[in-house]
Parts: C-alpha cells; sequence; structure tokens
C-alpha cells in the first residue's frame, strides 16, 4: 500500500511516517507540506491513502480532496485533525472523505482506521462521534 501524509508541520509528517512505518502492508510513505504538493504527489505515485490535516496553514486540506475528485486514482483520504468543531466535520463529510481521525489518536487506532478504510468502510473517530450526536445515515449532527 502506498500512503501519502499531507501536513504542514515537519515534525507532525515524521511521526506518522514512523508510525506507518511498523505496519508491513505499507509498501511507500510520501510526504507533502500543502495543496500543491500534495496533489501533484497523488498525480506522480497514485496513492491508497491519503491522509491530509485539515489546517495547511492558511490552506485548507479539503481542497486536495475535492481538486482530485475527477482523477482516476484509487485514492481514499482521511482527514487528521485536532479540531473537534461541528463544521469542520460536517466539511469533511460533505466533501466524501473516507475518515476522519483526531491527532491525539493512539497509533494502533490510526493503523486500524487505515485497513477499516482500505477495505472500503468509513472510519470515523470514535471522539468526535461521540462529541457530536451524530446519526451518519441521515447526516444528521448536533452538538452535545
Amino acid at each position: 500500500m502506498r500512503v501519502l501524509i499531507v501536513d504542514d508541520h515537519p515534525l507532525i509528517r515524521k511521526g506518522f511516517c514512523s508510525i506507518l512505518s511498523c505496519d508491513n502492508s505499507i509498501d511507500e510513505i510520501f510526504e507533502a507540506a500543502n495543496v500543491h504538493d500534495a496533489i501533484q504527489m497523488i498525480k506522480v505515485h497514485n496513492p491508497e491513502i491519503t491522509m491530509i490535516d485539515l489546517k495547511l496553514g492558511k490552506e485548507n486540506g479539503l481542497q486536495i480532496v475535492n481538486k482530485t475528485k475527477n482523477y482516476k486514482t484509487f485514492n481514499r483520504f482521511i482527514i487528521l485533525t485536532s479540531s473537534i468543531k461541528k463544521e469542520d466535520f460536517i466539511m469533511a463529510i460533505q466533501s466524501n472523505v473516507h475518515g476522519y481521525i483526531l491527532k491525539n489518536a493512539y497509533a494502533s487506532d490510526i493503523l486500524y482506521a487505515i485497513h477499516v478504510i482500505q477495505r472500503g468502510k468509513k472510519y470515523y473517530d470514535p471522539k468526535i462521534v461521540k462529541h457530536l450526536s451524530i446519526d451518519l445515515k441521515n447526516k444528521n449532527i448536533q452538538q452535545r
């Protein structure tokens, strides 16, 4: 499996690279720091999973999802964020991301989420689901 990590902080990218390198099913890990570089990486390397920070400096990570929707790739998108704001989660859901994981998740939970998403399912961090009263079938979201 090929994974792209998109975060504007080099230390965060390296931390995720370290976590992912422990998984034998991950063959290649690529990094990007902004929307432009991420789109180029997707075009060139065609990752199966792209893990994107929601806030990339002054850019929004969802731009990557929206700008690459029409590419002929098998790319699944996971938002990595510290945001538990209802608005951010709704925007991610509306962009049809495959996962939403809080950055304070355990490494084992991140790896689990990647494998769930790789199999074609969606994964939303239990902490965000608990914080918001969520009915994902009807996309009805209320703050607790």
